[in-house]
């Protein structure tokens, strides 16, 4: 309603970083829209379906259970049905990441974009002739509340070590433990992270997610 907008920037579009990055928003601006329009993006829908329907990943779709919003997905091929937002994203790109950033520290970059956003709010709606930050108080006042708890953006998979403890994730290779060779582990993957599990779920090491 104000064309208010926040974003975050993540390596990869992949499951853990959309809804890290979706979590964060919600987390910052304290509520959670009553809903949310989305790209055919694989890691949401795992299937366009007839009629409109689509068949969402398990993670993505407990994520939605999770907040309660409403979803939608625009029509395959149809990019004027999410027009605003492309604009938004060239807005966004043209007026805060050109010329081309270097970050030393994502995590650190994206504190510092949250400010970012709000500063711009202070200007005049291109329609409505009335100050965002003024529209934004009635966008509040329309969100779902906060769950108590956050949702779990990670991933679960089992896999088997090779001769050597390695384990391979996306194509990047991880050690486990030399006593762990040829045996059966668990790996649990966030946006950053590419954590080894044993059999009892205890951590056996931690690595920096490579992308």
């Amino acid at each position: 309603f104000s064309n208010s907008f926040y974003f975050q920037v993540f390596p990869s579009e992949n499951t853990e970083c959309l809804l890290e990055g979706l979590q964060r928003i919600f987390r910052h601006i304290g509520g959670v829209p009553t809903t949310v329009r989305f790209d055919n993006l694989s890691p949401a829908v795992s299937k366009i379906m007839g009629k409109g329907e689509r068949k969402l990943t398990d993670t993505f779709e407990r994520f939605v259970l999770h907040y309660g919003f409403q979803y939608e997905f625009c029509n395959p091929g149809k990019g004027n049905e999410k027009g605003h937002v492309e604009a938004m994203v060239k807005y966004v790109r043209n007026n805060f990441l050109l010329p081309e950033c270097t970050v030393a520290n994502l995590d650190h970059f994206n504190k510092t974009v949250w400010s970012w956003a709000e500063e711009d709010r202070h200007r005049v709606h291109y329609k409505k002739q009335v100050l965002q930050s003024e529209l934004y108080k009635e966008d509040q006042r329309r969100w779902l509340h906060l769950p108590e708890k956050d949702f779990e953006c990670a991933y679960y998979q089992e896999m088997k070590a090779d001769k050597y403890g390695i384990v391979s994730v996306d194509n990047k290779e991880y050690s486990t433990s030399p006593r762990f060779a040829r045996q059966r582990v668990k790996t649990r993957l966030t946006f950053n992270t590419v954590v080894v599990l044993n059999e009892d779920n205890e951590p056996i090491v931690t690595h920096s997610r490579l992308y």
